[in-house]
């Protein structure tokens, strides 16, 4: 809007949590190094380990080569490796769930010896974190493990890896893919989306038929998408945790739109406990 800000007082800022889209972090990178700030950061720690575990910019060295940014190499004294459900320790380039070894690590959650001993096994943190670790030492974090839908042949869909696909269209700024609890033929999927500008009515309709289209051929055949909520600016958020808020979103029975017989139509849902 013709504002200029003066960030040339901050060193950096540093932004967390599952992964943040190589295609948005650029933009904002580029946004405050114009207001004077020298660098955004993207970190990863939890508060298990009471720090930060490793943090990352874009520079010579990064090549900004998977859809998410990385939030770097860790930090000496720290161990940090990705395994399966089982136990074993996967290669550079595998996805598994991130456990990380250091001396800052908790004692234990404070009344809870069942959670610490799901938590802390053998002195490793089980993060929950769904990451990767490429040849270079690069960690990357997906998503939570647990954010996943299990088909009927035992394979597994991750939800994030859904809103990922989305958000390689260059007219969708943010996305988030939620499971809807409905019942039929097919489970059902709400796309939240936000658009990078104010599309009319004809773009949404070209935009969301694009969108039916990459998801029909990217989805096995038992799930399809319900409709799609348009957020205008951001993602709702939560105050609390700072994070997205999927509590909110998930409870969200009207206003989605999809396209139907060539128009935009507006359509609701009747969520159901199970």
């Amino acid at each position: 809007d013709g504002k200029t800000f003066d960030f040339s007082w901050a060193k950096g800022w540093t932004i967390g949590g599952e992964g943040t889209d190589v295609k948005k972090y650029k933009k904002w990178n580029d946004i405050m190094h114009s207001c004077g700030c020298s660098a955004i950061y993207s970190g990863y720690g939890c508060s298990e380990l009471f720090s930060a575990t490793c943090v990352e910019k874009i520079d010579a060295r990064y090549n900004c080569s998977k859809s998410i940014m990385s939030v770097g190499i860790p930090y000496a004294g720290i161990t940090m490796g990705v395994f399966t459900e089982s136990g074993e320790e996967l290669s550079y380039g595998q996805r598994g769930e991130l456990w990380i070894k250091s001396k800052s690590a908790m004692k234990e959650y404070y009344n809870k010896p069942e959670l610490t001993a799901q938590t802390k096994i053998d002195g490793w943190i089980h993060t929950g974190d769904l990451a990767e670790i490429d040849e270079n030492g690069f960690v990357y974090i997906w998503g939570r493990c647990k954010d996943t839908i299990a088909l009927s042949n035992g394979r597994e869909i991750y939800l994030f890896d859904v809103a990922n696909k989305l958000k390689e269209k260059e007219f969708i700024d943010d996305a988030i893919v939620l499971l809807l609890p409905l019942r039929g033929p097919k489970k059902q999927l709400a796309a939240h989306i936000v658009w990078t500008d104010t599309p009319s009515e004809a773009e949404k309709i070209q935009r969301i038929t694009e969108l039916n289209k990459m998801l029909k051929d990217y989805l096995p055949s038992e799930l399809a998408v319900f409709g799609y909520a348009v957020h205008e600016g951001m993602l709702p958020y939560s105050p609390i945790s700072l994070k997205k808020d999927k509590n909110k979103m998930s409870k969200q029975t009207i206003g989605y739109v999809q396209v139907i017989d060539g128009h935009l139509r507006t359509v609701s849902i009747d969520i159901t406990d199970k």
